[in-house]
């Protein structure tokens, strides 16, 4: 587990100023419409974090073949259960607000600091 890049991301998720017409969607890689709308993966990507760059409506890992959720096993050394913990978001409980790129700063500190998926943090929800 890299677990300096599961900081860097959380603090650069944290930190992310969303333009007008912008929006953070854990359901959707990158969509340019009516402004940008993405996971934290896509704007990881989009802002050319760990090597991630944008490939149409979707993320790859710069000068692999690595793509989507396996880009993201590879940047951060983490298995595909833990990626999927934390990038999809059926995997978070429902809130009315949806998932916010800060629940996913989070759930990354809460792994970089050894919590695992089995013992998942108590209050997932909040943020």
């Amino acid at each position: 587990m890299n677990t300096e890049r599961l900081i860097e991301g959380a603090e650069f998720l944290e930190q992310l100023e969303l333009k007008a017409g912008d929006e953070f969607d854990i359901n959707r890689f990158i969509e340019h419409d009516c402004g940008t709308a993405a996971c934290a993966l896509g704007w990881m990507a989009i802002h050319e974090l760990f090597g991630l760059m944008e490939i149409g409506d979707g993320i790859k890992l710069r000068h692999t073949d690595w793509a989507g959720f396996s880009a993201a096993q590879v940047v951060f050394d983490i298995t595909r259960a833990e990626v999927k913990w934390l990038f999809l978001g059926m995997n978070y409980p429902y809130t009315h607000q949806g998932v916010s790129k800060e629940m996913v700063a989070a759930r990354m500190r809460w792994l970089a600091a050894g919590g695992t998926i089995d013992t998942p943090k108590e209050d997932d929800d909040a943020g």
